[in-house]
């Protein structure tokens, strides 16, 4: 070390190290180590200093949500999660909005995550939807949330000609949980029976079936089923190899579980800064892993989806082969 041989391996020997070691401090808070930074800078990089480093993802999350939507997202899921933020020393939940595309070139992308004082309501959502729009999200096809009331109705406000459907999976928790324990197994499988259908032919069949079996004994079950049926069933109008994907909002879940994960181990955020800086590194963490990798059979859906965007917008997307001999 004397004779200056010695050098870290995560720097570069020659050049001065700060930046580096900034992003290093950067990267480790963002992985939930932030008591092990601790212990290797000891009192080197107090507190104060590492929030300082971290400070920067402020005016990252601040220009994330505002930068310009340029690619097409045919499919876009929307799902709020809930967080522990402290304010003047009372712990409460508090709502995230977040927003899942699917681009035209089938890889999944974070488009915005928007933290709320607030409960979820569906008036927030048309906030959050009418700034992606202004940021220039344009002719979606599909919206995917779970069962809020008055969601749809946000979508059509802000995207008319976009479609909506409700998670089947939100639908058979929230059935579940309004029935007795001992025939929660035999309601959950005929509710998987209907959720797994891919044509409108053997939903009606097996929708008929559960009706027969259980709206003598849970009606208001039924009943609410038969209320929102016309939401519960528009992914049937998709390509059936897109279908998996688009019946429920697990796709955004997952995202939302890991923040949830990260969050954990912070317990509750003392400030409303330090969620935001915990929402952006894991947006880019996980859109960045996103950009590895294309929606299963995404190529085989992709000229439906054309072909819809089309009856709906008007928009003729030429093939590949037209503009090659353009």
């Amino acid at each position: 070390v004397r004779t200056g041989d010695f050098h870290p391996c995560f720097l570069e020997p020659h050049e001065r190290h700060l930046f580096k070691l900034e992003e290093l401090i950067y990267a480790m808070y963002a992985g939930g180590l932030s008591r092990t930074l601790e212990t290797l800078l000891e009192s080197k990089y107090s507190p104060q200093k590492v929030s300082f480093i971290t400070q920067k993802a402020l005016e990252k999350a601040e220009a994330f949500r505002k930068r310009k939507i340029e690619k097409w997202y045919p499919i876009i899921y929307v799902d709020g999660t809930f967080l522990k933020v402290r304010r003047e020393g009372i712990v409460g939940e508090e709502v995230v909005y977040l927003v899942l595309g699917i681009n035209e070139e089938g890889m999944k992308e974070v488009l915005t995550f928007f933290p709320a004082s607030s409960g979820e309501s569906a008036e927030v959502w048309k906030e959050v939807l009418a700034d992606l729009k202004e940021r220039g999200l344009k002719e979606p096809l599909l919206f995917i949330g779970d069962g809020l009331t008055g969601l749809p109705h946000a979508v059509k406000e802000i995207y008319p000609k976009a479609d909506f459907q409700s998670c089947l999976l939100h639908k058979m928790r929230q059935s579940l949980a309004k029935v007795r324990k001992r025939d929660r197994e035999a309601l959950a499988e005929d509710m998987r029976r209907v959720a797994h259908q891919r044509e409108r032919e053997g939903f009606q069949s097996s929708f008929k079936e559960f009706q027969e079996t259980w709206e003598r004994i849970y009606p208001e079950v039924v009943s609410s089923w038969e209320r929102d049926l016309f939401y519960l069933t528009t992914y049937l109008s998709y390509p059936r190899e897109l279908q998996p994907f688009i019946y429920t909002t697990n796709t955004l879940e997952r995202f939302a579980k890991e923040v949830k994960r990260r969050a954990k181990v912070i317990e509750s955020f003392s400030q409303p800064e330090a969620e935001e800086k915990i929402l952006l590194m894991v947006t880019e963490q996980m859109n960045s892993s996103y950009g590895k990798r294309t929606l299963q059979n995404w190529n085989l859906s992709k000229p439906a989806l054309e072909k819809i965007r089309n009856e709906k917008y008007g928009t003729k997307v030429q093939s590949e082969e037209a503009l090659v001999e353009a």
